[in-house]
């Protein structure tokens, strides 16, 4: 592993992306929740106006069946959503060792490209993904 302040890019600390994990899971667990309780979720305007569904589409289902560790169901709401949230996962693992060995710089574990275009990538994959489920699911 390359160090990112070896390249001359500052990375932000570990415990950044901690707080912001963290943030997104919790207010993802309390929709769940909700949702659980309530029968109500948060719609998607994409599928009210067009009937289209969007990469994010099933994600309030997905996470409830996964509270109720039902993976089966959760892979049937939303299956990139549930991989990318392993992905996350194991990601947010290296956060946490990194904070631990160095909470004061991160470390890059990508190749600086896929760093660079994260978001591009990101974009890309979910209107694959949206076009793939809309075609043939």
């Amino acid at each position: 592993m390359q160090s990112v302040q070896s390249i001359g890019r500052v990375a932000p600390p570990p415990a950044t992306h901690l707080v912001a994990v963290g943030s997104a899971l919790g207010a993802g667990a309390v929709l769940a929740g909700v949702y659980m309780a309530t029968g109500f979720g948060i719609p998607c305007g994409l599928r009210t106006l067009t009937g289209v569904l969007c990469p994010f589409c099933g994600g309030t289902h997905m996470a409830a069946a996964l509270l109720h560790l039902d993976l089966a169901g959760a892979w049937q709401a939303n299956a990139a959503c549930l991989v990318f949230g392993v992905l996350l996962g194991v990601r947010t693992l290296g956060w946490l060792v990194e904070w631990r060995r160095h909470p004061e710089y991160g470390t890059r574990w990508l190749p600086a490209w896929v760093s660079k275009n994260g978001l591009i990538i990101a974009g890309i994959l979910a209107l694959v993904w949206a076009v793939v489920r809309n075609i043939w699911f």
